[in-house]
């Protein structure tokens, strides 16, 4: 149901809306009765039947209601009006906490941060105190406002306790509205207990709430790995990186402020949140936290009033008065995602594993380690997820409702497609080693920085930046070295990685290389306005926004594909409120030409065919559903097909067309009898015929690409490298399953994002 401005609405008269979300969306409206405006949430028309949602929803009244806090938002009243599900809230006249970080490069100044976490702090154990959990701790859900006086400098609220669990006693009363064992809670900041769907108290908040200060703290969250199984994987088992590493000057006390808020095993954790909140102050002052509450937490003097102002609204035609580049409204989601996939080993486990370590020798059913590969360390240990059926739901949050990502049957499983993991951790030092047996590329040795260009007969796409094209033997990783996030050259001939050709990067990027090797589009991901898409030489000269403007209803963008046959023209996927559409985008004129209806909700993975004629993809029929890979004409014309039909327990994703178009060569995800979940690279023939695994199927192998000439194929993954770690890196590997070769292995860093060789 959407309301419009001036429309009447259970008595209230509309002004507009707020936001909206997985649950419904939130209008600013006029009070029938009073002289005020309050915040109007409607539940999605759709849900008012589903009990369960209809549940939760009145029980977001009812809970709330109860609580008289200076720092959680009151609710006012509930109702039903024709079937539509309401309630109404106090409405908060400024910012929400994720928007205020956009102003900042980096984090905000941690005495603001510690403020804002004080005062949460104290409402949460308020509402612990009433046994009331929230679940649903973040940025979004944490609203500010100028303060009432000149007192008070700014006002935190907490809102949005619509998926409040009840603890203690209460909570037999509540059973009958939530199915046993399922929890729902925002990734970024879910507590291990609650993804791996276990009995939940206060300490789950406790752990939310350290991953808020983390946020504040640093701008990026604890886990910002490249889809959502990785940061899965590294909340259930990496420890979190120091902020300290990412912010210069913030004292390094917060290292284990944060470590202890979010401990693994929650006796390891701070026993409230305002124990918490006193030894983030404390740290604040660099000094040894203590029983005394510390003054700072009671003096507003010292923090300044900082609110952001609301973002553009949308005129009625849909456009976006937000330029491209700029922060844009904060939206609680993840911004770009990457190219999800369901969850896949990324490496030893830290605490509490939940995981078993592969047996000796192959999977069974797989083919084996290919000729030449690699093989892990003695030291090394790859556990290995147990994971029941895969069910998820996978929503873009905007205007700080919920976010919801529900683990079902005391199992978890996520239905997104990619990247598996290792990609929060720091960067590892590598030591010097001998380079693995060197594949059989028959490309001459070259540094990537001083090889020969490559002879092409495509010209430079017209308005884009461009340089020397790229010799064939080099392709583009995107590398974490030293705490920072850049595009790199590596020479795939002899492993070498050279030149850096982005700088300071915020988060992974997705590169895509234009027909001539000349130019390069990339999804630039993280950063306090999410994702970005950006242009350059593929020496990184000439860098800028690809678009003047984001297309109408694109909150995020993912990795887009490049038309081989029209260089001037890139299938853009973007992501808004929880879906997936596609524009087809002229890059020399810097338009959006339109959409591609490619017939699924949720779609990701576009590779075009070296015809054009033809675009592989990944989607899915829903949030719940589990996709796969499919093909279609380019014109969105005929019928979507399935490439092959998955395995019993698998799920592929990441396409890429051969040169040649016969082939594409995936990732196939497989759940073994027992929970082992493996994952490997196949090639199949694009008519489904012939799968061939390339990979031994032990690591989380993914993203996978094709060499120019067709005879190799350059993927990530986990799988234990030349210094001894399992962190990403990218391996080649010859197209028929001989040569694998770990590339860098003598140069520091980790991979972070999947490598561009060939055409996508």
């Amino acid at each position: 149901m959407s309301l419009r401005p001036g429309e009447a609405f259970a008595g209230y008269v509309i002004q507009r809306e707020l936001g909206s979300g997985g649950m419904g969306a939130v209008y600013l409206a006029r009070h029938p009765r009073l002289p005020r405006y309050d915040a109007i949430k409607l539940l999605r028309p759709e849900l008012c039947n589903d009990p369960a949602f209809v549940g939760r929803f009145e029980r977001e009244a009812d809970t709330v209601a109860q609580l008289d806090h200076p720092n959680i938002v009151s609710v006012y009243d509930r109702g039903s009006s024709d079937g539509q599900l309401w309630i109404s809230m106090r409405f908060i006249d400024g910012t929400n906490a994720e928007r205020a970080l956009a102003e900042y490069a980096g984090g905000m100044p941690p005495d603001r941060a510690v403020r804002i976490i004080s005062r949460v702090a104290s409402a949460l154990d308020y509402a612990h105190r009433h046994q009331l959990l929230h679940r649903d701790v973040k940025p979004a859900n944490i609203l500010l406002a100028a303060g009432a006086d000149d007192d008070e400098s700014e006002r935190v609220f907490l809102s949005d306790f619509g998926v409040a669990k009840a603890i203690g006693a209460a909570a037999d009363r509540l059973a009958s509205l939530t199915s046993t064992g399922s929890v729902v809670a925002t990734l970024d900041y879910a507590s291990p207990e609650q993804i791996r769907g276990l009995a939940l108290d206060h300490r789950s908040d406790i752990y939310a709430l350290g991953c808020v200060l983390y946020k504040l703290l640093t701008g990026v969250v604890p886990f910002p790995g490249d889809s959502i199984a990785s940061r899965v994987y590294d909340h259930l088992n990496r420890s979190v990186r120091p902020p300290s590493e990412l912010v210069d000057g913030l004292p390094a006390g917060f290292d284990e402020v944060v470590a202890t808020a979010m401990a693994k095993d929650p006796e390891d954790r701070y026993p409230n949140c305002r124990a918490l909140a006193r030894a983030a102050a404390a740290a604040l002052a660099d000094t040894v936290a203590s029983d005394a509450r510390p003054a700072a937490l009671d003096s507003d003097a010292e923090l300044a009033t900082t609110i952001t102002p609301r973002p553009p609204i949308r005129s009625e035609s849909g456009e976006s008065a937000t330029p491209l580049g700029s922060s844009g409204p904060s939206t609680g989601s993840p911004g770009m995602t990457g190219r999800t996939t369901p969850p896949v080993p990324a490496g030893p486990a830290t605490a509490e594993p939940v995981a078993q370590t592969p047996a000796d020798g192959p999977v069974p059913g797989a083919s084996g380690p290919a000729a030449g590969s690699v093989t892990a360390p003695a030291s090394v240990t790859t556990p290995a997820l147990r994971t029941g059926r895969h069910r998820s739901r996978y929503v873009v949050v905007i205007g700080g409702l919920v976010a919801a990502l529900v683990i079902a049957g005391g199992t978890w499983a996520v239905l997104s497609r990619d990247g598996i993991a290792g990609t929060a951790g720091p960067a590892i030092e590598s030591s010097p080693a001998s380079t693995p047996a060197s594949s059989d590329l028959t490309t001459p040795s070259a540094s990537a920085a001083t090889s020969p260009s490559a002879v092409t007969t495509a010209g430079p796409v017209p308005g884009l930046p461009h340089s020397t094209p790229l010799p064939e033997q080099v392709l583009l990783s995107s590398r974490v070295v030293d705490g920072a996030t850049n595009l790199y050259q590596v020479d795939a001939a002899d492993g070498v990685v050279g030149d850096q050709i982005t700088s300071n990067a915020p988060g992974p990027a997705y590169p895509i290389l234009s027909p001539d090797r000349g130019s390069m589009i990339f999804v630039q991901a993280g950063g306090a306005g999410g994702s970005s898409l950006l242009t350059a030489a593929v020496d990184g000269s000439g860098q800028r926004d690809l678009l003047n403007q984001r297309p109408a209803g694109c909150d995020s963008f993912l990795r887009p594909a490049w038309n081989p046959i029209d260089q001037t023209v890139i299938a853009l996927p973007c992501v808004s409120a929880g879906t997936t559409t596609v524009h087809l985008i002229a890059v020399d004129s810097q338009t959006d030409s339109g959409v591609i209806d490619l017939g699924f909700p949720f779609v990701d993975d576009l590779t075009f065919a070296p015809d054009g004629a033809t675009v592989a993809f990944w989607a899915a029929d829903s949030a719940q559903a589990q996709g796969t890979i499919y093909l279609r004409p380019a014109d969105g014309s005929g019928r979507a097909t399935m490439l092959a039909a998955p395995e019993s327990g698998s799920s592929d994703a990441d396409p890429a067309f051969s040169p040649d178009g016969t082939k594409i060569a995936f990732r196939r995800l497989v759940t073994e009898p027992g929970g082992l979940v493996t994952a490997h690279i196949v090639v199949v023939g694009v008519d489904g015929s012939n799968p061939t695994q390339l990979t031994d199927g032990q690591f989380a192998d993914q993203d996978p690409i094709w060499s120019p000439d067709g005879q190799h194929i350059a993927f990530k993954s986990n799988r234990p490298n030349a210094a001894g770690t399992t962190d990403n890196q990218i391996w080649v590997i010859g197209a028929d399953g001989t040569g694998l070769t770990q590339l860098g292995a003598t140069s520091p860093g980790m991979a972070d994002g999947a490598p561009a060789w060939g055409h996508r």
